[in-house]
């Protein structure tokens, strides 16, 4: 597979076991319920990215501020360039799509279900590069 494009989602820390259960059915091998971090994850890494971490303690010298929303970003091929706007605005395909996946990848698995994938899709903010 040729990946030449990237996509980030931007989720409500709410959702973030949601959009972990549909990066699941998306990624090709067997981590996509990794993908979007835990608000403490990216508090973390943000505090590490601005050196307020400090390494010998693992403490972090700002606020506890833990973020409203989540995002993770993926590289991914021009087809799915070109279909994501479209299931991610028709919730009812994302699911049938994500319902297959699991049925045939993850059978032993709970895939998320309608409603789940209704607050998923209201919910999104998506930027396709």
């Amino acid at each position: 597979m040729n990946y030449t494009r990237t996509m980030t989602l931007t989720v409500p820390v709410e959702l973030i076991e949601v959009a972990n259960k549909l990066a699941k059915a998306f990624d090709p091998d067997s981590a996509g319920e990794h993908t979007f971090p835990t608000p403490q994850q990216q508090h973390y890494a943000g505090c590490s990215a601005l050196g307020l971490l400090d390494n010998s303690t693992g403490v972090c010298d700002c606020d506890t501020y833990l973020p409203a929303t989540v995002s993770a970003s993926t590289p991914i091929t021009e087809q799915l360039y070109e279909v994501a706007p479209f299931m991610l605005a028709d919730a009812e395909a994302l699911h049938a799509s994500t319902l297959l996946d699991y049925e045939t990848r993850w059978p032993d698995l709970i895939p998320p279900t309608l409603n789940e994938v209704k607050s998923f899709c209201d919910s999104v903010t998506v930027e396709l590069i």
